[in-house]
């Protein structure tokens, strides 16, 4: 899922947001992640979480070039999709005692 904030963008800002946009969602880069993508002045800010380091820096450098991006600013958190099942079995103690065989 992809949000391109608009309220403060000019137009030039939101044209390059959605090519950045359109260029990771036909490189197939987006899926299973939460993206934000904002423009300011050619400098894009990504943030969200992605499922992989690898996705994280093709994400980063796919955004890179784009023409008219001038800098990116990578705030992408890596959240595996394994990691929420693994923090409930470890709070419930499953790999705790499964380790202790």
């Amino acid at each position: 899922m992809i949000s391109l904030p608009t309220q403060l963008a000019s137009p030039a800002d939101q044209f390059l947001q959605q090519r950045v946009a359109q260029t990771l969602h036909q490189k197939q880069l987006t899926f299973a992640c939460r993206l934000e993508i904002e423009a300011h002045r050619g400098v894009i800010t990504l943030r969200g979480q992605v499922p992989s380091f690898h996705q994280r820096q093709l994400l980063y450098s796919y955004s890179r070039r784009v023409p008219g991006v001038t800098q990116v600013i990578d705030l992408l958190e890596v959240d595996p999709p394994f990691s929420g099942k693994l923090r409930s079995r470890v709070s419930s103690g499953v790999i705790d005692e499964a380790s202790s065989d």
